[in-house]
């Protein structure tokens, strides 16, 4: 679909250009030759990536010819189903160098076609591959040796921010000092990810992320406080299709744009993997290889905040009983499995607790500050695994305003089997509200535009009660 109407049905799109560019710097118009293209981006992710399904019947590959140096350059979007005057939205629009083709074969039933699957991803990743990093950064802050890892070896592919709609990467605390050494600048830039504290109290887990527009530096936390940018929502499947005519009521298009086709949560809960994997962790033991000293803090994660530090020598079993709330296996207050007892689920890491104040170190470099990860490790890790356990992956209508880093309201009923006049359907008292949008997948394929969304959020709606099976289903017929 190409005119400036308003959208027919959900998967219209609009088409601007699917180009080649081969190695030598030529365009060729490759409009008629895709039968599939993917565009794909996520915070957790080193680049934007995708692919493109081609038919082929001129032989690109061979009269190019295709070397691994040839882009592809793709522009697409969708109506304004809003706007009065055929509007469109802002298009995804991208030049990205094709790093694979595979899959090439004779179409069946010609001499002449052929199929083959191109993918490309971003400068970056190639940048990222030939470039080492051999660098020490003394007394900044974390984000700042961000800015300058970015200003020397990534500059040049996309400017670096903190997230949708900011113009600079999110500000860290305390000045630091960090050596780089022999490591591509994304993996750096990650290892000081894990590092970071927030300057604007938004937490401990930062992400460095690319999208179609810039590099992001910025925490869950703040990208998760964003408006959100769209209403989602989920078919209602109570909801009779018919008037009362038994007539079927007419299409809908602004409703069918924004209805899912599928949600699926296959995260749920799992307590032992909880536990092994340090959500729950109620205590740190962390050494300090130089001092040859170890710490100890317990944590009550339920609120109950009881922090004990110790820097005793690396002696006995003697020293580590004496270290109140961890000797002799003393149990928490009530019989949950996750929160039982601190020193049975325990993290432990290597520290740099007051290197600073050793005699060997300061006297050599006096700008030596430890980032002491005893104070937000578990935190971190408490964080993360949170937000990441409870995973909804949902497939609907192509909207290039979606991107990784983005916040949607979705709007998910009950799962209820309740059906009739009396059983009106309701939301979900738990599932329901903003979710972070951590990755995408813009799906375009020949008259058809959709995408795959995976979303997480770090609390539920409301607080969770029991509630009676028998009495939800006692006036149902």
């Amino acid at each position: 679909m190409s005119s400036a109407e308003k959208p027919r049905n959900e998967n219209d799109y609009i088409l601007n250009y699917v180009k080649i560019i081969s190695h030598d710097g030529k365009e060729y118009d490759f409009s008629s030759h895709f039968l599939r293209f993917t565009y794909e981006e996520g915070i957790f992710n080193i680049g934007v990536h995708g692919s493109l399904f081609a038919l082929d019947a001129v032989d690109y590959p061979t009269l190019l010819p295709f070397i691994g140096q040839e882009k592809i350059k793709i522009s697409f979007t969708r109506q304004d189903e809003k706007s009065e005057n055929g509007g469109k939205l802002d298009p995804i629009e991208f030049e990205l160098p094709i790093y694979k083709m595979d899959g090439q074969t004779q179409d069946a039933g010609s001499r002449k076609r052929q199929v083959y699957t191109l993918y490309f991803t971003s400068e970056s990743a190639f940048k990222n591959l030939n470039t080492r990093v051999f660098k020490t950064y003394k007394n900044m802050p974390y984000s700042d040796m961000v800015e300058k890892l970015y200003e020397a070896y990534l500059k040049d592919v996309k400017p670096l921010k903190g997230g949708p709609g900011d113009t600079k990467p999110e500000k860290t605390k305390y000045p630091q000092t960090y050596i780089v050494q022999n490591m591509s600048p994304i993996k750096a830039i990650s290892n000081l990810s894990n590092r970071a504290i927030s300057e604007e109290k938004n937490g401990y887990y930062f992400v460095f992320y690319e999208d179609r527009d810039q590099f992001n530096f910025v925490t869950l936390s703040k990208l998760a406080k964003q408006e959100p940018i769209s209403t989602l929502k989920y078919k209602l499947k109570n909801v009779a299709e018919q008037t009362e005519g038994m007539q079927h009521k007419p299409k809908n298009l602004e409703e069918d744009l924004y209805n899912t086709e599928t949600i699926k949560n296959d995260s749920g809960f799992d307590v032992l993997k909880s536990a092994m994997s340090g959500e729950g962790a109620s205590s740190l033991f962390s050494v300090d290889p130089i001092r040859r000293k170890f710490s100890l803090k317990a944590f009550d994660l339920r609120g109950e905040s009881s922090t004990e530090k110790h820097n005793l020598p690396l002696v006995s079993e003697s020293n580590y009983d004496a270290v109140p709330h961890m000797g002799k296996g003393k149990p928490f207050k009530d019989d949950s499995r996750m929160f039982v007892n601190p020193r049975s689920n325990m993290a432990m890491l290597i520290s740099d607790n007051g290197q600073d104040t050793h005699e060997y170190i300061s006297a050599r470099d006096a700008t030596v500050t430890p980032y002491n990860p005893e104070d937000f490790f578990l935190q971190r890790e408490s964080q993360k695994n949170q937000m990441l356990k409870y995973v909804v992956r949902t497939t609907l209508s192509g909207d290039p305003r979606i991107r990784a880093g983005c916040t949607i309201q979705f709007d998910i009923p009950e799962f209820l089997g309740k059906i009739g006049p009396h059983a009106p359907e309701e939301k979900s008292k738990y599932m329901q509200g903003k979710y972070l949008v951590i990755a995408v997948a813009h799906i375009v394929e020949r008259g058809k535009y959709r995408m795959n969304i995976e979303m997480i959020k770090d609390s539920f709606f409301s607080d969770i009660e029991s509630r009676n099976p028998v009495e939800e289903y006692k006036d149902i017929y």
